[in-house]
């Protein structure tokens, strides 16, 4: 991790902040917060782990099961409700979507 930017974590992010990693297939967003749940202490919410606990009964790796909007919507609404939860604490939340 480069330094300026662990700095930046260390000292810029306060409580409650919520932190939002999405992009690309292999842009690092899973080590990057990673090292800021490190740093920071905060919990780190990945859809990946979410999606295996929501639709545990099913092949994730199915194109009909992973193109659901659907299904994608309940990922993402139980990802949201559980950071919604740890703000109103006035905690920060790190989400890796």
């Amino acid at each position: 991790m480069r330094e300026p930017f662990a700095k930046f974590i260390e000292t810029e992010l306060g409580s409650g902040f919520l932190l939002i990693a999405c992009g690309l297939p292999g842009t690092w967003k899973t080590e990057t917060t990673e090292e800021v749940a490190r740093i920071k202490g905060y919990p780190l919410l990945r859809s990946d782990l979410i999606r295996l606990e929501v639709l545990k009964n099913e092949d994730i790796f199915d194109e009909k099961v992973a193109s659901n909007m659907d299904k994608r919507t309940m990922v993402y609404d139980k990802m949201f409700r559980q950071a919604d939860e740890t703000l109103k604490k006035g905690d920060g939340v790190i989400l890796d979507a």
